[in-house]
């Protein structure tokens, strides 16, 4: 399983790539030459079995460059393997972010949740099976709309996908591949998709 934070117990600091050790070590352990001394296959972690597994294998970041054309859907052939991944990420986080006490969640919190594996396998299943896939995570973000502040429009309904992932940093590819796909799921249950974000409820005429 993806981890996120050092295992060790001396340490537990966020896992992050801004020195050339590797993704195997943790840079913030490091010995009086400043080398790595935890390496994180030393540790057991939780293993994934059945279909989670497959999904992870299926990833384009995780799995072999030979067989990616048939592990992915047309959608993404032209994307890179980062990007791919990157947009699981980010449909992750925003799953997280779905309530409304939890809307300005970062993402480093929101690795640290404890349903963080769930929402990312549901995420890595909508890219795997992208676009038509879309519609079971804006579900999850219409289920929780009255725990979110305003009356109605995009981000009443829509959460933290009404920007398009503007507040999490995406790429305008993925921007756009998110904005397309929610269009299209709108358009497939007789709907336009919001076009509204106003947080304040309709004004009313006066007596």
């Amino acid at each position: 399983m993806l981890i996120s934070h050092c295992p060790n117990p001396a340490c537990g600091k966020p896992l992050a790539w801004n020195y050339a050790f590797g993704i195997k070590f943790c840079e913030s352990c490091l010995d009086d030459d400043s080398c790595p001394t935890t390496d994180l296959r030393s540790f057991d972690q939780p293993k994934l079995l059945g279909d989670d597994l497959e999904v992870y294998r299926r990833l384009p970041a995780s799995s072999p460059p030979n067989p990616r054309a048939a592990a992915i859907p047309s959608f993404f052939q032209s994307w890179n393997g980062w990007e791919i991944f990157d947009m699981v990420v980010m449909l992750a986080v925003f799953l997280s972010r779905r309530f409304g006490d939890r809307f300005h969640l970062t993402g480093p919190a929101s690795f640290a949740l404890p349903e963080w594996h769930q929402n990312f396998m549901i995420a890595a299943r909508a890219v795997m099976g992208w676009p038509d896939s879309i519609s079971e995570i804006v579900q999850l973000m219409k289920e929780k709309a009255a725990s979110r502040s305003g009356y109605y429009g995009r981000n009443k309904e829509l959460g933290p996908m009404a920007d398009f992932g503007e507040g999490y940093g995406a790429t305008p590819k993925a921007r756009a591949a998110i904005e397309s796909a929610i269009v299209t799921f709108y358009a497939g249950v007789g709907r336009s998709m919001p076009e509204s974000i106003y947080q304040a409820p309709p004004t009313r005429p006066t007596k």
